[in-house]
């Protein structure tokens, strides 16, 4: 960010809120969390992260506020606080809940939507986010430089958001699921639970920044790794056997369409219908 330390508040410091706090304290950013729960209030001071003791505070301190609080929630919370949000530029990390919604319940914000995941925490998440029509260029600037923070930061339509919902905020389950078969995989070989653990944990973050700088398709560095009549291609055999790849299609395509469900059912409910 240039060097500069900005004041951001993080109202909510559960997994993704927390996470998110983290990785921008990290990054030397002058971070205040806001949370009702106590014990989450301590975990984040332990991690030497301000802590605001009233939400009115947290407000105060940000020059950008982030609300990272459940969908069923956060419509109540920034409209109880919609006097203090004037003005304010404010990014809701909440699933299912669109610009329109937030701009209802606290219309004079300037509001941005983001989907991220607990990956900030580690500044490695990717994190898409959309504008509203009152978010100036300066807003989005500074926006782009505070998500930048903690991963890769990319501006994206808002119908987008629910897809990236389905990759980026639930796929760190994904790959957890992943990295512990490969785990099992090599205990069951006969390695030892350390080694296994480092050798499946460093060939994942391998081949992620592999693809990312090189810029092929995946296919392409697959290949490069199977040899005729070899162990590689055996395996991918038994992979794909095992329908992996359609899981993962699958799974994605769930969560992404949970995301869309759940936006039209608090539509639905809000409206009465």
């Amino acid at each position: 960010m240039n060097d500069v330390r900005r004041k951001i508040a993080v109202v909510g410091a559960g997994a993704l809120g927390g996470a998110v706090a983290e990785g921008l304290y990290l990054k030397g950013q002058d971070v205040m969390v806001y949370d009702t729960s106590a014990e989450r209030r301590l975990d984040m001071e332990g991690k030497g992260i301000s802590v605001a003791d009233e939400m009115d505070e947290a407000l105060a301190h940000g020059e950008i506020v982030f609300w990272a609080l459940k969908p069923h929630i956060v419509l109540s919370v920034i409209e109880t606080n919609s006097d203090k949000l004037s003005g304010k530029l404010c990014c809701s990390l909440a699933a299912c809940v669109d610009l329109e919604l937030l701009k209802k319940n606290a219309s004079d914000a300037r509001w941005t939507r983001a989907m991220t995941n607990i990956c900030a925490s580690v500044c490695k998440a990717f994190t898409g986010y959309s504008l509203s029509a009152e978010v100036t260029e300066k807003d989005k600037e500074f926006l782009r430089e505070v998500l930048s923070c903690i991963g890769l930061a990319r501006e994206v339509s808002e119908g987008d958001l629910d897809g990236i919902t389905g990759i980026s905020g639930s796929g760190p389950a994904y790959v957890f699921t992943i990295l512990e078969s490969f785990i099992q995989g090599g205990l069951a070989s006969g390695l030892k639970a350390d080694v296994s653990f480092e050798a499946a944990a460093m060939t994942l973050i391998g081949s992620a920044e592999l693809a990312l700088r090189g810029g092929e398709h995946p296919a392409a560095y697959k290949d490069r790794v199977c040899t005729p009549a070899g162990t590689t291609i055996d395996a991918l055999r038994v992979i794909e056997s095992g329908g992996l790849r359609t899981s993962i299609i699958e799974a994605v395509v769930t969560a992404s369409e949970k995301g869309r469900s759940g936006s039209r059912a608090l539509r639905e409910k809000l409206s009465g219908r």
